[in-house]
Protein backbone atom coordinates (compact mmCIF):
# COMPACT_ATOMS: atom_id res chain seq x y z
CA UNK A 1 0.00 0.00 0.00
CA UNK A 2 1.37 3.47 -0.80
CA UNK A 3 2.67 5.52 2.13
CA UNK A 4 2.28 9.28 1.92
CA UNK A 5 2.74 12.42 3.91
CA UNK A 6 -0.45 14.12 4.99
CA UNK A 7 -2.13 17.32 6.05
CA UNK A 8 -4.52 17.10 9.03
CA UNK A 9 -7.62 19.21 8.35
CA UNK A 10 -9.69 18.51 11.46
CA UNK A 11 -9.56 16.51 14.67
CA UNK A 12 -12.78 14.96 15.97
CA UNK A 13 -12.28 14.51 19.69
CA UNK A 14 -13.99 11.61 21.47
CA UNK A 15 -13.26 9.60 24.60
CA UNK A 16 -14.45 6.47 22.79
CA UNK A 17 -12.71 6.82 19.41
CA UNK A 18 -11.01 10.07 18.33
CA UNK A 19 -10.49 10.60 14.58
CA UNK A 20 -8.46 12.84 12.29
CA UNK A 21 -9.70 14.06 8.91
CA UNK A 22 -6.70 14.42 6.60
CA UNK A 23 -5.57 14.75 2.98
CA UNK A 24 -2.82 12.53 1.59
CA UNK A 25 -0.16 14.60 -0.15
CA UNK A 26 3.10 13.21 -1.62
CA UNK A 27 3.76 9.46 -1.87
CA UNK A 28 7.02 8.76 -0.02
CA UNK A 29 7.17 4.96 0.21
CA UNK A 30 5.31 1.69 0.70
CA UNK A 31 3.57 0.26 3.76
CA UNK A 32 4.70 -3.34 4.19
CA UNK A 33 3.04 -4.41 7.46
CA UNK A 34 -0.08 -3.38 9.37
CA UNK A 35 -0.27 -4.89 12.85
CA UNK A 36 -2.35 -4.19 15.94
CA UNK A 37 0.61 -2.49 17.61
CA UNK A 38 1.64 -0.32 14.64
CA UNK A 39 2.56 -0.11 10.96
CA UNK A 40 5.84 -0.55 9.11
CA UNK A 41 6.95 0.87 5.78
CA UNK A 42 9.95 1.44 3.57
CA UNK A 43 10.77 4.96 2.39
CA UNK A 44 11.55 5.23 -1.31
CA UNK A 45 9.80 1.94 -2.27
CA UNK A 46 6.97 2.06 -4.80
CA UNK A 47 3.98 -0.23 -4.28
CA UNK A 48 2.40 -2.12 -7.17
CA UNK A 49 -0.96 -0.66 -8.18
CA UNK A 50 -3.68 -1.76 -10.60
CA UNK A 51 -4.62 0.87 -13.21
CA UNK A 52 -8.39 1.36 -13.71
CA UNK A 53 -10.18 3.31 -16.45
CA UNK A 54 -13.90 4.09 -16.17
CA UNK A 55 -16.11 5.81 -18.76
CA UNK A 56 -19.33 7.36 -17.41
CA UNK A 57 -21.99 8.34 -19.94
CA UNK A 58 -25.35 10.05 -19.57
CA UNK A 59 -27.88 9.42 -22.31
CA UNK A 60 -30.38 11.79 -23.85
CA UNK A 61 -33.23 10.72 -26.11
CA UNK A 62 -33.13 7.07 -27.21
CA UNK A 63 -29.47 6.01 -27.34
CA UNK A 64 -27.71 9.32 -28.01
CA UNK A 65 -24.88 10.10 -25.60
CA UNK A 66 -25.48 13.48 -23.96
CA UNK A 67 -22.32 13.68 -21.87
CA UNK A 68 -19.25 11.48 -21.32
CA UNK A 69 -16.54 11.67 -18.68
CA UNK A 70 -13.40 9.51 -18.36
CA UNK A 71 -11.82 8.63 -15.01
CA UNK A 72 -8.38 7.04 -14.61
CA UNK A 73 -7.00 5.99 -11.23
CA UNK A 74 -5.01 3.25 -9.46
CA UNK A 75 -6.26 0.80 -6.82
CA UNK A 76 -4.58 -1.68 -4.47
Amino acid sequence: MPMSTGEVLMVLGSQFQPNKIANATDIVGELTQDRHSGIMGVLGQQSEMIPVSVDVRSFGDATSVRNEKKFRFNVL
